[in-house]
């Protein structure tokens, strides 16, 4: 991608017309005829041609592979796929394809499970149930999970859900025809059993089951005391009225330099709180058997979390103790505490960005920016080599401080995003709650969170080099009707509109990086740090 295409990139409106007109595209090749594309061009003001041409070309493409027109017959129409994947398929205990009247597989499962089934429009019949923690995009693109393409009214980026059973969130993607719950078209919504989605011509019903619902509901039916059908009435007891016990109080935090602490960890003197983020709060402790200074973070579990849900993230997380690296914070200690879920990390006095960078000169901002991302990309490799992805790469992340006079960048909470998803522990993402990462998350990774790549993790480094080299985000998101489809559609601002000094190729490097289709980024970590370390001199 050239500077110029950058700066002629395609806005959120033109986008959006783009799309209705490949729709209309679409729907007169499946009718038989052969559309024009310059029919359609001209319809479009001189400078949006060239966005609409390229859409128009690719969707050619596509549709001739999947309904070449044949002058006697007219368009072959090929077999529907139900869930159709560009990756990898779903994982099979993850979603199962429901067909008419048939059994759900885990009827008998006492697992919390979220199900949709298709119950009206061209797809009826198709259904999937999710088990754990999972991302659904619904729409008409190839790449989503849900592809409804019989279905010409529904957009091709239409609604995400989200899903953690029992609980389930449903995100309107600014469609054109919308989406509705239970008949009322809804911007965002958590889910309930027997909710009924529809968009499009397509509706579907939702049947959630949640195992400690249906006991306490047993245990309610039960407790209730059964009329006697004959004999004399029930005697009254004369033993006393019960008295509820007290819960048994947590053990009292002792005093320590610091003042009183929220929470007690066995081993761990607990001083100030030094951070928050999306998983939990951060304390400056000190672990007593080493008399080390650590950074103590406790995590805060969705509401349902089970024992099992605690020493499942606990196991898997143990994969973390394989990192070591010198741009990577160094994990000490991972464990449970009562309900406390807790990791000690080493401690690091970081300093903000801007500290470091204020009294220097643009084109000195621009070398200290690069050597900073050329770390956390080493750190970034050796993560991908061993099968680790880190899913969650953004400026509060990375902390710099000084050692003998020069920077080092340490890269945190290194795959905690992923373990505590799937061990089922983390709650939906809602609007507001990912916006602090949003910024620096890939499209690919939004729209489907469990399989994120190590691509998505380089998009991620480059949004975040963008953000050291010119204190703004790639993809501005105030102002826009969905923030989330502007990370789907929207181009980034062009680097150096943002900050002259940045020098071109440094600027494509940055720009490749930013890439919406994950082929067209940079292979790997070591590529793009390779490219990096030429401005470093």
């Amino acid at each position: 991608m050239t500077m110029n295409d950058l700066n002629n990139a395609p806005s959120v409106d033109l986008l959006r017309r783009i799309d209705a007109t490949c729709d209309r595209f679409e729907e007169s090749w499946r009718g038989g005829r052969v559309p024009k594309i310059e029919d359609y061009l001209a319809l479009f003001k001189a400078e949006e041609r060239s966005s609409l041409l390229d859409a128009l070309q690719s969707l050619q493409q596509e549709l001739t592979l999947r309904h070449p027109i044949n002058s006697e017959t007219g368009p072959k129409t090929l077999e529907f796929i139900e869930v159709d994947c560009v990756d990898d398929p779903p994982a099979p205990q993850t979603m199962e394809l429901l067909e008419g009247s048939q059994k759900e597989k885990f009827s008998d499962d006492n697992t919390a499970r979220v199900t949709f089934r298709v119950i009206a429009g061209p797809h009826e019949g198709l259904g999937f149930t999710f088990h754990e923690h999972n991302t659904l995009f619904a729409g008409r693109l190839p790449r989503a999970q849900l592809r409804l393409e019989k279905d010409l009214h529904f957009s091709r980026h239409h609604f995400r859900l989200e899903v953690n059973p029992p609980t389930c969130f449903l995100m309107d993607l600014n469609s054109r025809n919308g989406t509705f719950v239970n008949g009322e078209r809804i911007k965002d919504q958590f889910l309930h059993d027997g909710d009924i989605v529809s968009g499009g011509r397509t509706k579907m019903v939702v049947s959630i089951f949640d195992p400690k619902q249906e006991k306490s509901k047993l245990a309610t039916r039960s407790s209730k005391p059964s009329k006697p059908t004959q004999g004399p009435p029930p005697v009254p007891s004369k033993q006393p009225p019960l008295i509820p016990l007290r819960p048994l109080e947590a053990p009292k935090t002792p005093q320590h330099k610091g003042g009183d602490s929220p929470v007690f960890i066995p081993g761990y003197e607990i001083h100030e709180q030094i951070g928050a983020g999306d998983l939990g709060i951060v304390y400056r402790a000190r672990k007593l058997s080493s008399n080390e200074m650590c950074a103590l973070k406790i995590l805060s579990p969705a509401a349902h979390t089970d024992e099992a849900s605690i020493q499942a993230f606990l196991r898997q997380a143990t994969v973390l103790n394989q990192l070591q690296h010198p741009h990577i914070i160094r994990l000490l200690e991972l464990g449970a505490a009562g309900q406390n879920i807790f990791l000690a990390t080493e401690y690091v006095g970081s300093h903000p960005w801007d500290e470091f960078v204020s009294r220097y000169t643009p084109e000195k901002r621009v070398r200290i920016a690069c050597g900073v991302m050329s770390q956390i990309l080493s750190a970034l490799g050796y993560a991908h080599d061993r099968s680790l992805v880190h899913r969650d790469v953004k400026p509060g992340n990375i902390l710099i401080t000084r050692k003998d006079d020069k920077l080092v960048a340490k890269l945190a909470d290194f795959g905690i995003a992923k373990q505590y998803t799937t061990a089922g522990m983390s709650q939906v993402t809602r609007d507001g709650d990912v916006l602090g990462s949003l910024p620096f998350m890939s499209p690919d990774q939004f729209l489907n969170s469990r399989d994120a790549r190590p691509t998505c993790d380089l998009y991620s480094a480059g949004a975040t080099l963008y953000w050291m080299l010119t204190g703004h985000e790639p993809i501005p998101l105030e102002g826009h009707p969905c923030k989330f489809l502007a990370i789907l559609e929207a181009m980034p601002t062009p680097i150096q509109q943002r900050n002259p000094s940045v020098p071109d190729a440094l600027a494509q490097i940055v720009h490749r990086a930013l890439e919406k289709t994950p082929e067209k980024r940079f292979s790997s970590a070591a590529e793009m740090r390779h490219q990096i370390k030429t401005f470093l001199k």
